[in-house]
């Protein structure tokens, strides 16, 4: 289940999502995928939590931009 909390800084009102299961969440406009997400309550957008879990281990830079890269194994 995705969390949401809403908080504001600086005068700016923001929304935090995650999952609740330790699941990827994917913004249902852009079709990326976060762990978490915090973006401006205005911008309306939307998360759908995915099946994925996300592993216990963080990943290094260098695995990090393989992905961005499209050149993960």
């Amino acid at each position: 289940m995705i969390k949401t909390e809403t908080y504001t800084k600086d005068g700016r009102e923001y929304i935090r999502r995650y999952s609740d299961s330790n699941k990827y969440i994917r913004n249902d406009q852009t079709s990326g995928k976060y762990t978490e997400a915090i973006d401006l309550v205005s911008r309306g957008y939307t998360y759908t939590e995915t099946d994925e879990e996300i592993p216990d281990e963080p990943i290094s830079a260098e695995e990090a931009l393989e992905i961005l890269l499209g050149k993960a194994k």
